[in-house]
């Protein structure tokens, strides 16, 4: 009984883990995303990240145009864990698959903006 604590603690860590992972690389994504379209064009307004979190509360934009790109964030994030979801086991693999996520967040959203 006692061997199987340690192992069912670290399938929690592993569980919790691909959850925050999936909720950053969106995240993260949008961020880079904002530091790229400031070097590029010194206007952070420009940005996706300002459509996204910023814009709604400053200007009181509709929900009619913020509420879809909240689902198109909560879509890349059920998006990233279900391709995380493999790499459950394997923390290293998980980090190097999470990086990718990551760019190709970054993209999309650079495109998106």
């Amino acid at each position: 009984m006692a061997a199987q604590s340690p192992t069912r603690f670290q399938s929690c860590i592993d569980w919790t883990c691909l959850a925050m992972m999936s909720i950053a690389a969106p995240w993260v994504a949008v961020y880079m995303d904002a530091i790229l379209v400031f070097q590029r064009k010194g206007n952070i307004y420009n940005s996706y990240a300002w459509k996204l979190f910023g814009e709604s509360r400053q200007w009181g934009l509709a929900s009619a145009e913020i509420i879809p790109m909240w689902i198109v964030f909560l879509v890349e994030v059920v998006i990233t864990w279900l391709l995380l979801l493999p790499f459950l086991k394997h923390p290293v693999l998980r980090w190097e698959a999470w990086l990718c996520l990551v760019l190709l967040w970054t993209w999309c959203s650079f495109i998106r903006a």
